[in-house]
């Protein structure tokens, strides 16, 4: 750590206790670059021995040295090609790896194994052994791939949909798309929190351009809605189609308690053999991530089982999840915080659909409730829905009836003046 000019030389001896293994009030020198608060050109103590001890040494050196800096608080800023300014606002607010921890992470991705030549054979060969279509596997890895780098960001976004059943239940089923909702940060101002989001999905973008034979697009690239596909296409017979759906939802309407942390890798990593050498020798994704409670699994799909116009197909696909999720629940009661979260993801939903101006599909969630689709659930399942939708003592009832009754302009304000209530 080097201390800024808001610091007191006093903090040299608390900061070590909190983890730092140095704490300078100067600039230092780290291996080949020179690190200092202040652009070593531009300020600094001229009086003080090290530092122009250090400034003779980098004007000597800098060539071929960089000066890694804070200070300046603007992205836009440069003193030259040998200062690299490393304020959170120049950086986005991520952290910068350097010299040889840089290097070895750089030598870490030329090693993807989707880049390998033993990719195709791999494929092929748990094809074979475990009647796994290939293109399921090239989605899992691609998507364990978008995560794994993502790991720095984990407390700012959660995933959910079929790839987080897959990880969470082994549901294998199509993995068309993997679902990723920035979390909305009431801390900061709502274009700031617009500006992290579409940098990081374009972080993703350009992370994905290291995996060969993909070829990349944004479908969509909205403030709060960003759509990459990502088409993978080698030269062996396996092809895969793969969509991040990224949104931001510009309003704070989840809970800490919604989600838990689980570390996941790719399906390939698990099932080829623990000593296979490919282990060693190539790199495969590995996830710390967040993920909805299953709680927050069954109320999303029976809010799309209640409210969205599917074919059979797909409705028979929303059930058997239901049904898969149902068993994972520590408890079948039906308790008050899932009464909670039940109405706060109702109201989620209208406030989404009106970030997008999709207001035909809040006038089909206005309309009263078909309750035929409460035929298609377990028994237990059944009479605790039916509590939540129709029972008087429910507040969900009032809520809905009050949503109900306003223009679709004006669902967005009740619905978050109920979630801000139901929070």
């Amino acid at each position: 750590m080097i201390l800024g000019n808001h610091d007191s030389e006093k903090l040299l001896k608390k900061y070590p206790t909190l983890g730092f293994e140095g704490v300078f009030a100067s600039p230092v020198r780290l291996q080949d670059d020179y690190l200092s608060h202040e652009p070593l050109s531009e300020g600094g103590d001229k009086t003080d021995l090290q530092f122009t001890s250090i400034l003779k040494e980098f004007n000597k050196n800098n060539l071929g040295a960089t000066n890694y800096h804070g200070h300046i608080h603007s992205s836009d800023f440069v003193v030259s090609t040998s200062h690299k300014n490393v304020c959170c606002e120049a950086l986005q607010y991520k952290p910068l790896l350097i010299g040889k921890t840089a290097q070895i992470l750089d030598n870490h991705e030329d090693s993807l194994f989707i880049n390998s030549p033993h990719f195709t054979e791999t494929l092929t060969a748990i094809k074979d052994k475990n009647n796994i279509d290939p293109g399921l596997l090239i989605n899992d890895y691609i998507y364990s791939y978008i995560l794994s780098f993502c790991n720095p960001y984990q407390a700012q976004f959660f995933v959910q949909g079929s790839f987080s059943l897959l990880k969470k239940y082994s549901f294998l089923s199509s993995l068309s798309d993997i679902d990723f909702t920035y979390l909305y940060d009431t801390k900061k101002s709502k274009g700031m929190n617009t500006t992290l989001f579409k940098t990081l999905i374009d972080d993703i973008y350009e992370n994905l351009k290291k995996i060969d034979f993909i070829n990349l697009r944004f479908i969509k690239r909205y403030s709060s809605l960003r759509i990459i596909e990502a088409l993978y296409t080698s030269q062996h017979p396996y092809f895969s189609k793969n969509y991040l759906d990224a949104n931001l939802i510009p309003f704070d309407c989840y809970c800490a308690s919604d989600f838990l942390q689980i570390q996941g890798t790719c399906l390939i990593e698990k099932f080829l053999n623990r000593n296979s050498s490919l282990l060693d020798e190539y790199s495969f994704p590995n996830f710390q991530t967040s993920f909805l409670k299953p709680e927050g699994d069954l109320i999303n799909l029976l809010l799309q089982l209640m409210f969205q116009q599917v074919d059979s197909y797909k409705r028979s696909l929303i059930i058997k999840k239901i049904q898969l999720v149902y068993k994972q629940l520590s408890s079948k009661d039906i308790n008050l915080e899932f009464i909670n979260m039940f109405t706060r993801f109702f109201l989620r939903n209208i406030a989404f659909f009106h970030t997008m101006n999709r207001y035909s599909e809040i006038k089909s969630i206005q309309k009263e409730i078909d309750y035929h689709f409460l035929d298609s659930l377990p028994l237990d399942l059944k009479k605790q829905i039916q509590d939540i939708l129709l029972s008087s003592n429910s507040n969900f009832l009032d809520i809905y009836k009050e949503v109900s009754s306003v223009s679709p302009s004006e669902a967005l304000q009740t619905s978050l003046k109920f979630i801000q209530k139901l929070k």
